[in-house]
């Protein structure tokens, strides 16, 4: 039938759809063995009768809307098409991923644009158009389904829920399938003041305010994944603009004080975006295929909360096919940045470690710290090769483990520099604060003791204790270590002969030994950082007083500040334990999944 195939998509079940010029949407259906009725390899029209292509050209009253892009929703078994009008079609793939079914279409783009965009924007109705969509997987959301890009940067999120199924119970579950589809939400571009090019250097994570909306010319090419959006935006003709946007997490002041009148912080979520340019047309975007370490089964939500995993996998990359050549962006994680920052020597460096800890919150900077005072200066982002012997010895299983603070974590900063872990271990005890009480309102204005001459009887005072950031962090760091063994099976059922008298069918591992050797490796250097740092969560010093008055109330105030301090040092021993008992734990599981030893 002469139609050209403008993009091909193929999903993990092995179906293969395209999308043809002529506006349909085909599907290449392959068989193992021909029969009288049906071919070995056909292609299949979803969109348009089977007579329509015998139609003569004269005959049909419709103008054809060629269909430019196609994406698939592994997750809910979604496919989603858009034609050259800016059209939208949903079709549901069933739980299974084998059927087909036209759920909903949207063409209304404009008017929609027209009612939800900000009013203070020229743009020509004329020339706005969408050119490309991208699904929103169910890690990242459960409401979101879909993101269109239109060709001036402006970003459209849909909803193929109904309205009755958008609730906790429901939208995240995959045997929801979808009902319609719905503008939910409209994102103006990057700002355009985003810095192009940016050095090397720490100047790059300054936090300007956003300048207004203005939208591109040009947005010929994107690509979206996992929150990360990417737009290639004409700027000359061999001079593209590479818009990067991503979700980042900021820590504003709230007007929560503690019983001394200092702030706390709560966390809220915004965008940051860049620019680069890169030399040439861009012709494809795509994210390079990375290898995640499969020795645990984590939650895909998990693995897409950068803070909680930045400390396992490397850093994200993304692929710039231009016609002058291949370009590798690499998105740096938040431990990246502050690795740059402290490495970094410019006069600014302290405003911007300040802003880093203010924008992150100081219990995640902190957390972020060890991950930098914890690495060895030697490694590098890539995962090293695993030594299966580390754990249990050459020939030696009795002492399996050799101590020592020289080995590396299997994914650390990249490119670490010689004085990055002593930097980052001054920072963490710098910004980490200390711990304190809090007092609710109604308890000090009704408190139950007596108030003499120098202020309230602190000791009557309904207090809850806030601990310091630098034990939040530590807290943080070790539970993420933990994380991926801490519901893990010891053993599993096998298959083979049972042991004879036993009621128990024989055991086998279930935890690979690589998995342990590298959360070994990070409790043990941990440890090291805490035998380096005796002093960590010591009681406060003394200050001066200029009145009577003052040094009572500063004596009070120290006493409740070491009694706060010395709860905190009793904390920080039990979670010393933990990690202590974890390791040996770790030591034990390793010594039983040798197979040199049988145990019954």
């Amino acid at each position: 039938d002469n139609v050209n195939m403008l993009k091909i998509v193929g999903l993990d079940n092995g179906r293969i759809f395209m999308c043809g010029k002529d506006g349909s949407l085909y599907e290449l259906v392959y068989r193992g063995e021909e029969s009288w009725f049906s071919k070995k390899c056909q292609k299949l029209n979803h969109t348009s009768s089977r007579l329509a292509a015998y139609m003569p050209s004269f005959l049909k009253f419709y103008q054809e809307d060629p269909i430019i892009d196609i994406a698939v929703d592994k997750s809910r078994n979604i496919l989603y098409t858009l034609s050259l009008k800016s059209v939208i079609q949903v079709f549901d793939l069933g739980m299974n991923g084998q059927e087909m079914h036209e759920v909903a279409t949207y063409g209304h783009i404009v008017t929609a644009f027209e009612a939800l965009g900000p009013k203070n924007v020229q743009w020509s109705p004329a020339h706005f158009k969408l050119i490309a969509i991208a699904p929103v997987t169910l890690a990242e959301s459960g409401i979101v389904q879909l993101v269109a890009v239109a060709n001036n940067g402006v970003r459209f999120y849909f909803s193929t829920l109904r309205r009755e199924d958008r609730n906790a119970f429901r939208c995240d579950n995959p045997a929801t399938r979808p009902g319609t589809i719905e503008l939910l939400h409209v994102r103006m571009p990057p700002p355009a003041g985003a810095p192009v090019a940016p050095p090397p250097s720490a100047s790059q994570y300054s936090y300007a305010k956003p300048e207004p909306f203005t939208l591109y010319p040009d947005v010929h090419t994107t690509f979206y994944s996992d929150g990360v959006m990417l737009m290639a935006n004409s700027k000359e003709d061999e001079l593209d603009t590479v818009l990067c946007a991503q979700p980042m997490v900021h820590v504003p002041r709230s007007r929560e004080t503690n019983l001394w009148g200092e702030d706390r912080d709560s966390l809220q979520f915004r965008e940051r975006a860049a620019a680069l340019q890169v030399q040439g047309k861009v012709m494809a975007l795509d994210e390079a295929p990375t290898k995640l370490f499969d020795a645990f089964k984590i939650p895909d939500k998990v693995l897409r909360s950068e803070l909680a995993t930045q400390h396992m996998f490397p850093p994200r990359q993304f692929l710039c096919l231009t016609n002058s050549g291949m370009h590798v962006l690499v998105k740096l994680r938040p431990v990246d940045q502050l690795q740059e920052i402290l490495v970094s020597k410019t006069r600014d460096s302290d405003v911007l470690l300040q802003q880093f800890f203010e924008r992150y919150g100081e219990d995640q900077a902190c957390a972020m710290c060890l991950i930098l005072a914890c690495s060895n200066p030697q490694a590098t982002s890539a995962p090293s090769a695993v030594s299966p012997s580390r754990l249990l010895g050459p020939g030696a299983p009795a002492s399996p483990i050799s101590q020592g603070a020289g080995a590396a974590p299997r994914f650390s900063p990249r490119a670490p520099d010689a004085n990055v872990s002593g930097l980052a271990a001054r920072t963490f005890f710098k910004y980490g604060g200390r711990p304190f009480f809090t007092v609710p309102q109604q308890t000090l204005g009704n408190p139950t003791g007596g108030a003499g001459m120098y202020g309230y009887a602190v000791q009557s005072l309904d207090m809850n204790l806030v601990y310091s950031f630098a034990y939040q962090g530590f807290a943080l760091y070790l539970s993420r270590l933990l994380r991926p063994i801490w519901r893990q099976k010891i053993t599993r059922n096998t298959d083979g002969p049972p042991t004879p008298g036993s009621p128990v069918p024989p055991q086998a591992p279930a935890i690979k030994l690589e998995g342990l050797e590298l959360v070994e490796e990070s409790l043990s250097l941990l440890r090291a950082f805490l035998v380096r740092n005796p002093h960590f969560a010591a009681p406060p010093g003394s200050t001066g007083a200029e009145s009577l008055r003052t040094r009572m109330l500063s004596m009070q105030k120290r006493k409740v500040d070491e009694d706060a301090a010395k709860r905190e040092q009793h904390a920080l021993a039990a979670l010393r334990l933990l990690l202590d008992r974890s390791i040996e734990t770790i030591h034990f599981i390793a010594i039983l999944s040798d197979p040199r030893h049988k145990f019954t």
